[in-house]
């Protein structure tokens, strides 16, 4: 869906994600699942958070609804802005990108 406007770089689970951060790489953004296996997407930002403090703040969260009430509580502490609910169409997903550069 992004291919076309954005440079990506993709992983298949939380602790690749992490790798990738950690390896120093600069991303603008970073588009997070929040089932992930391995590790899911609210440890994977926390560990996100300490390794990259500013790109925390240009992280977008992905769910289909977090069926944990733990994790649910955790999303609504967000901006709702950056928290994309699934089915999510190419051009809802570039526009919260692209509302990244205006915050």
């Amino acid at each position: 869906m992004l291919k076309n406007h954005f440079d990506i770089v993709e992983e298949g689970d939380g602790a690749a994600a992490i790798a990738r951060v950690k390896s120093g790489l600069a991303f603008h953004a970073v588009l997070l699942d929040v089932e992930m296996p391995n590790v899911n997407g609210m440890e994977a930002f926390h560990r996100i958070a300490i390794i990259a403090p500013d790109l925390s703040k240009r992280v977008l969260f992905l769910t289909g609804g977090a069926k944990d009430p733990v994790v649910d509580a955790w999303l609504k502490s967000f901006d709702p802005k950056r928290v994309l609910r699934k089915p999510i169409s190419a051009r809802e997903l570039r526009g919260a990108l692209e509302r990244l550069d205006q915050e």
